[in-house]
């Protein structure tokens, strides 16, 4: 059992209450959010875990696969998007290794009309 301190320690009632409160402004949230796993890399190939910084933003580049992988994800990611899509309102982020960055900049290419 979790004990409170008694400056945070709510009844039922009183929670159910502040939760009450907060939900709905959650409800007028505007923005949607989506993750992309990348493609299949050299170092998926090889059996590598492969996450040394330094490395891994200079080497292991995704395979033919993984390049098919990303594209497909991509356009599927095209396909949620509202007609016509607001893609000035999109941004991508990756991280800088090779295959994560490889994945974004093909699931880009599938997110222009």
């Amino acid at each position: 059992m979790l004990t409170l301190p008694l400056p945070l320690a709510l009844s039922t009632s009183a929670l159910s209450s502040h939760l009450n409160t907060i939900t709905p402004a959650l409800l007028h949230l505007k923005n949607t959010y989506c993750a992309i796993c990348q493609g299949q890399s050299t170092a998926n190939v090889a059996n590598i875990i492969f996450s040394c910084p330094l490395l891994a933003s200079t080497s292991h580049p995704l395979t033919d696969l993984g390049k098919s992988q990303a594209s497909t994800a991509g356009a599927a990611l095209f396909s949620l998007l509202p007609t016509p899509p607001a893609l000035e309102s999109l941004a991508l982020y990756s991280s800088n290794f090779t295959r994560a960055r490889e994945t974004k900049e093909i699931v880009a290419e599938e997110l222009q009309p």
